[in-house]
């Protein structure tokens, strides 16, 4: 729904003080703005038996990069952890190496 849409009609319906709280907790679990938002965007998900198609495009667009996201950062991980065993397999240096960190000449 948009933000820009003017509203002129208005519904009020009551809630225990557990419905609130649960509530409340899906509004912010959502990022709705309000509970109100969130409250008219459930109910007409519900009236019109399923989501918004544009919120549920973005939605599952946003899930499909979050799991694009985690796989790339699995490769990068698995590829720096492969190329640091690499790098242990190379022959290390036969000068040996002083207290102070330089290597000793001759």
């Amino acid at each position: 729904m948009s933000v820009l849409k003017r509203r002129s009609r208005m519904v009020s319906f009551r809630l225990s003080e557990k419905e609130y709280e649960t509530m409340m907790v899906g509004c912010i679990k959502e990022g709705a703005r309000s509970l109100s938002e969130f409250a008219r965007s459930a109910a007409y998900e519900r009236a019109v038996g399923g989501k918004d198609p544009e919120i549920g495009f973005l939605k599952d667009r946003v899930e499909e990069l979050d799991r694009r996201v985690r796989d790339l950062t699995m490769k990068l991980a698995n590829g720096s952890s492969s190329q640091r065993r690499r790098a242990g397999d190379q022959e290390q240096p036969t000068t040996p190496m002083l207290a102070s960190g330089y290597r000793k000449e001759g």
